[in-house]
């Protein structure tokens, strides 16, 4: 928590002047939102759109050829929330994910033979030797 935009001066010019007097965000909007927590006690938050300045693929494709999206739990409904992140290594598998179409056939989880309310991922990576030069 931070006291004021002005403890932070990369993000003052990204946070917005209204600030929400109750516990709730928008979570449709990509926008910064100030939020006070307690009196004189604020925090930002952010949903839609993650960026990063690395070069990062994701193992996953997230939305089939016919649009049909990946999913990997259920919370209140089939939703993915989980990633596996890589850069300069060779993709060699990966664990298929079911679409939330398949999901919707699944019995709910966990259960007894499903411990997680998470389906697992998985990937397979070669790594590449680094040439020394001499």
């Amino acid at each position: 928590l931070d006291n004021s935009s002005e403890n932070h001066p990369s993000n003052s010019s990204r946070i917005p002047k209204h600030t929400s007097r109750s516990h709730e965000v928008n979570t449709h909007s990509t926008d910064f939102q100030k939020i006070e927590i307690a009196d004189g006690h604020y925090a930002t938050f952010c949903s839609g759109i993650l960026t990063h300045p690395f070069n990062l693929r994701s193992v996953y494709i997230h939305r089939k050829r016919k649009g049909q999206l990946e999913a990997t739990t259920n919370q209140g409904e089939w939703i993915n929330v989980d990633f596996i992140f890589y850069s300069d290594l060779e993709l060699l598998e990966r664990y298929r994910l079911p679409t939330v179409d398949e999901c919707e056939q699944l019995p709910d989880i966990p259960n007894f033979t499903v411990g997680s309310d998470h389906l697992c991922l998985g990937a397979t990576f070669k790594l590449k030797k680094k040439t020394t030069v001499r």
